[in-house]
């Protein structure tokens, strides 16, 4: 067998099919909402939830149903019984006001949750870069099987 170099047009192929697999990687890595490692922290806020062991780190923060950040830290407190979550919000959408409310919602009928958070007033001033908002602005969650409870059982039956 003849062993010989490759010509540099082979190496240039290579070359190129190495560069569009690692630029394809990175596009699936992005769109499956991976993030960036060397990309500088947005907008953050801490929030305590009730009821969150659910929510995943890397959940959605919405309001009015767009995305606008994404839950960066997650940890259980057992006095009083909360979900310490950090969000991190896009530059864009920083900072929120003050009386901001948020609530834990359900995306589909699985159980998949994400932080809503509905803006108060302008005039309420900004809640500053790592602030905290506070358990009065905290909605409880309502989850399905609870709405199907307030009912009695022939109304749940039909």
């Amino acid at each position: 067998m003849i062993k010989q170099a490759p010509s540099p047009m082979k190496t240039v192929a290579m070359a190129a099919f190495a560069l569009s697999c690692g630029g394809i990687l990175i596009f699936l890595w992005l769109s499956f909402g991976g993030p960036l490692p060397l990309k500088p922290e947005g907008y953050r806020l801490q929030v305590a939830l009730p009821e969150a062991s659910t929510l995943p780190v890397e959940a959605d923060v919405r309001i009015a149903g767009v995305r606008v950040g994404r839950v960066k830290k997650k940890e259980v407190q057992t006095r009083p019984a909360r979900t310490r979550v950090e969000l991190e919000l896009d530059k864009r959408f920083a900072p929120i006001p003050r009386d901001t409310r948020a609530m834990l919602r359900q995306k589909t009928l699985f159980g998949e949750t994400f932080v809503e958070l509905t803006p108060g007033h302008r005039s309420a001033g900004a809640l500053p870069d790592g602030g905290t908002l506070p358990s009065s602005q905290v909605a409880p969650t309502v989850e399905l099987d609870e709405i199907f409870g307030a009912f009695d059982r022939p109304t749940r039956t039909a």
